[in-house]
């Protein structure tokens, strides 16, 4: 047990010991980091000095990036398969210099739509528990399909063309084969399952009013609460059974109504405050990168000796 202990104790003192050497060696490196930045401080300002103009120039107002996101629910196709289908679009995004016309020919629009898309993005969003309101215990009973949603991200200096490249992603995936064809699969199970439970309910509802009501010839049989007594043994009434399935019909009800083609939009693209390439994070981004590599020139400069002796040898 003291063995035991003790190679703990050394392997906790081992790793302060480590974690002491790391945090003296990031101090030295830091340190001559700094040295160079004195020493040569005309290479590493100029260079950070012409990173920072050209963080201005990134940065203009013309071509100021924002990453606006929208939702979709998609009904009947599961979202890995959604992405795949919608993943030539990404590629032809980022291609959108060589290939512009075969963009807007698959989402069947013109430049003005895609024009200062930059990038697309889409990915699996965990929206189901928040959107659909139904207890934990109907969604188990159920065992069936309900939507996937999908995170749309657009990067894009053109803010007012938003509106469309919306419509226009939309009609993509509405017009999908695929989509359509699991749309139409989801919608009839889901409208089978709502008959389906309603028609129970009306089956209960019947046959407890025949019990109760329309049979009074049985001896001894009366109400107590939620209990038929028929004599000294006790029944439960069909109540439970028709707040079940007015759950399950409901929630049948609710799925229908939201989903009303293969591919809808539950939230616009929102236009955020801030551009992914606003004015003072270039600026930061960019000096650092500059003075970084003003750090390396200057590291350089400092072995020009060395350097040049080094390739002038013959051997």
């Amino acid at each position: 047990m003291e063995t035991k202990e003790t190679n703990l104790f050394d392997l906790i003192k081992a790793f302060f010991v480590w974690l002491r050497s790391c945090f003296y060696g990031f101090l030295r490196i830091l340190g001559g980091m700094l040295r160079l930045t004195y020493q040569h401080w005309i290479i590493v300002g100029s260079i950070t000095l012409l990173f920072s103009c050209v963080s201005l120039y990134y940065s203009r107002p013309s071509h100021r990036t924002y990453a606006a996101k929208m939702l979709i629910q998609v009904n009947g196709t599961k979202t890995d398969e959604v992405t795949r289908i919608m993943e030539p679009l990404s590629a032809l995004v980022l291609d959108c210099v060589n290939d512009k016309l075969s963009l807007n020919a698959l989402l069947n629009t013109d430049d003005s739509t895609t024009r200062g898309l930059k990038r697309l993005e889409f990915c699996k969003s965990q929206l189901t528990d928040d959107i659909w309101s139904i207890s934990q215990k109907v969604s188990d009973t159920l065992h069936t399909l309900v939507p996937s949603y999908i995170e749309v991200t657009a990067y894009t200096f053109n803010l007012n063309s938003l509106p469309d490249l919306q419509s226009s992603l939309l009609s993509f995936l509405n017009s999908n084969s695929t989509l359509v064809r699991n749309y139409e699969s989801f919608e009839r199970q889901h409208r089978f399952s709502h008959e389906l439970y309603i028609n129970q309910m009306q089956y209960i509802d019947s046959l407890s009013r025949h019990i109760y009501v329309e049979s009074p010839s049985v001896i001894g049989t009366h109400l107590a609460g939620n209990t038929l007594l028929v004599g000294e043994q006790r029944k439960q009434t069909f109540e439970n059974q028709l707040k079940e399935f007015s759950q399950l019909a409901d929630f049948e009800s609710q799925i229908l109504s939201m989903c009303s083609a293969p591919a809808v939009v539950i939230s616009d693209f929102a236009i955020p405050h801030k551009a992914v390439n606003g004015r003072l994070r270039s600026l930061l981004m960019f000096a650092v990168i500059g003075w970084l590599v003003g750090i390396v020139l200057a590291a350089l400069y400092s072995k020009r000796r060395e350097i040049i002796g080094y390739l002038g040898r013959t051997n």
